[in-house]
């Protein structure tokens, strides 16, 4: 196949999964209505207020309602210096006696001003002291396509601004209800709802676009919240983003903050973060002729979705996708490798791992070669060879490390070993070893697990990280074995560490 050909089917297949936009962005937008004046009217919500603080660091005194305050003053203060637009904000300080905003009240000022959409800002929390960066909430509507589109480019304005202070990029996201939120619309149709209100509510009730802005973690990024001159820089840059997004120009006359020209988005970083692109996930359901590589490109474009977009994919879909897979597989390896009936092992037959081995503590050291292989057998499928002449006496199973080196059957095996089954020379099966959480290989749960799995969430294409990963390594990252690797594997992983402790 030559490369043009493998280029554009690649590019197809990525439509057909994610349906990501072309991150285009023009010198003006007609996206999100204007008024019949042409003036933008834009709400800054500061997330939070009064008797409500927010995420708190109280280590270095941070409060989110106060930063989200003073961000929004400065973004508010900034956008005064352009033409065109309206800024109005859902409460400049409550008092804290006062008890605090609404979500719908603030959702109903939205409306009260007419306003072209309602941007939430934020600081974001988490369970891990080390969790950090930016991300923007964007709406998942299938039904009104043009908000996850608008609002996913005006998004990455935001994230653009954001890296070019040195803040790791998160992505463009989605987060759906539990069902608590649903839209009814006018067709008949009905989908789950978002999860924020100040997106969902402005959305379903007043068909208003709106997205939520989360600036920096209150821990992990202290020291770029914790003076009065860095949050304006925060402000000026949300500023900066809306100027960049509606082509404003000043009231001077003078250009935008971010130049004239026509900006066409090609950020691998920020493409990549973006777990959410579009609403519409869907699948080709007649996948009977794809060649193995079409299909393995579809799954690994599913499963870098988040569980949120997962639910808009259709599930018969793409378990025939995994079904067309195990069965290419089941035909490579008529005669593989297995594990016992009660086994806790569990063999992914489609990535080619073994998984649920024991994690090492301080009384335990993990499985050893022969413990492992005491739980795995040999399995003739009779789908696709002939019992009577398929012969299995001379068929062996031994481990290697990950440079190659068989284990004596006394050592642990660790991630990124190697488990082969082979007949002479010939290899029959191979599989590679994940020990969940031992990312670095070593066979222990130890703070330099988190290290290398911390280096491999901020990597970029501009800057890798250190480590070099191999695909059993990657797969041991994913500590809470969601399907993904995200800050919350590295909450699962302090865990891990503690408990091997």
């Amino acid at each position: 196949m030559n490369k043009k050909t493998k280029v554009f089917r690649k590019w197809l297949i990525i439509t057909l999964c994610c349906a990501i936009i072309g991150f285009s962005i023009p010198l003006l937008t007609e996206s999100f209505r204007a008024q019949e004046d042409g003036t933008i009217v834009i709400v800054l919500d500061p997330g939070h207020g009064g008797s409500d603080v927010g995420a708190v660091n109280y280590v270095d005194g941070l409060y989110e309602s106060e930063l989200n305050l003073e961000i929004a003053k400065a973004c508010y203060e900034e956008l005064q210096k352009y033409e065109g637009v309206e800024v109005y904000m859902t409460h400049t300080g409550i008092d804290f006696g006062a008890g605090t905003m609404s979500l719908n009240e603030r959702v109903r000022y939205a409306k009260q001003v007419n306003a072209d959409i309602l941007i939430s800002l934020h600081c974001n929390d988490s369970s891990s002291p080390i969790a950090n960066g930016s991300e923007v909430y964007v709406s998942h509507s299938t039904y009104r396509q043009e908000y996850n589109q608008d609002s996913t480019q005006l998004a990455i304005c935001f994230l653009q601004q954001f890296r070019s202070m040195g803040m790791n990029i998160r992505g463009v996201k989605t987060r759906l209800s539990n069902g608590s939120r649903m839209y009814y619309h006018d067709d008949g149709s009905v989908e789950v709802g978002d999860y924020y209100a100040v997106i969902g509510d402005t959305i379903k009730a007043y068909g208003i676009p709106g997205i939520l802005v989360e600036h920096a973690f209150v821990t992990g990024d202290a020291q770029r919240l914790n003076t009065a001159e860095k949050l304006r820089q925060f402000g000026i840059s949300d500023a900066n983003a809306i100027v960049q997004y509606y082509g404003l120009k000043k009231g001077d006359g003078s250009s935008s903050a971010s130049g004239n020209e026509a900006i066409v988005v090609t950020d691998e970083e920020i493409r990549a973060a973006s777990v959410v692109t579009n609403a519409i996930v869907s699948l080709p359901l007649d996948t009977a002729n794809w060649v193995e590589e079409d299909l393995r490109d579809i799954k690994e474009a599913y499963e870098l979705l988040s569980r949120a977009a997962k639910t808009q994919v259709d599930q018969d879909a793409i378990s025939n996708v995994y079904k067309q897979l195990l069965d290419i597989e089941s035909r490579k390896h008529p005669v593989r490798i297995t594990t016992v009936e009660e086994s806790d092992l569990a063999i992914d037959r489609i990535d080619g791992f073994v998984k649920g081995l024991d994690i090492p503590t301080s009384s335990l050291k993990g499985q050893n070669a022969a413990a492992l292989l005491a739980e795995l057998q040999i399995y003739v499928d009779t789908n696709y060879a002939d019992v009577s002449a398929v012969s299995v006496d001379d068929v062996t199973m031994y481990i290697t490390d990950a440079d190659g080196a068989r284990l004596d059957i006394g050592q642990q095996v660790t991630t990124g070993c190697v488990v082969y089954m082979v007949r002479g020379e010939a290899v029959l099966d191979r599989l590679d070893i994940v020990l969940r959480g031992d990312v670095d290989g070593d066979g222990k749960i130890d703070s330099y697990d988190q290290l290398v799995l911390d280096s491999y969430l901020s990597a970029t294409p501009e800057a890798p990280g250190e480590f070099e990963l191999s695909r059993a390594q990657i797969e041991a990252c994913d500590v809470n074995e969601d399907g993904m690797v995200s800050a919350e594997d590295v909450e699962a992983l302090v865990e891990l560490i503690i408990t091997a402790g």
